[in-house]
């Protein structure tokens, strides 16, 4: 038998929306867009160390599942296994969106080093 992927992932993906130049979500005037999601992310870097992979899943025909597929396939992933369902007009299938904020601040490191821990 041969095999035709080293690797094949199931799961969800979404894209990811930053806030551009450390901007809070609330004052930011632009996002810079992204894939995300676990299982696709770990095909792509799988790819990217030159193994044959492929992610199975279900997505919405609308632009957020076609910026999905085209930013998959661009890292290497086969989508041959993704189903593409149409749009409802009602948003009861739908394509995940994620909102990041990095923030900015001069003691970054030192707040994240100061979170108590639970005894």
């Amino acid at each position: 038998m041969q095999k035709t992927y080293d690797l094949v992932s199931f799961g969800d993906a979404m894209v990811s929306m930053v806030a551009s130049d450390h901007a809070r979500l609330d004052q930011a005037n632009s996002f810079e867009l992204a894939m995300a999601g676990a299982e696709l992310n770990v095909a792509a870097n799988v790819s990217a160390l030159g193994y044959k992979t492929a992610w199975v899943s279900k997505l919405v025909d609308v632009w957020s599942g076609h910026f999905i597929k085209f930013r998959g396939q661009g890292r290497g992933v086969d989508f041959s296994h993704v189903k593409f369902v149409p749009f409802d007009g009602k948003g009861t299938v739908r394509n995940s969106l994620c909102f990041i904020e990095l923030g900015m601040a001069p003691d970054l490191a030192s707040r994240f080093m100061t979170v108590p821990i639970p005894r």
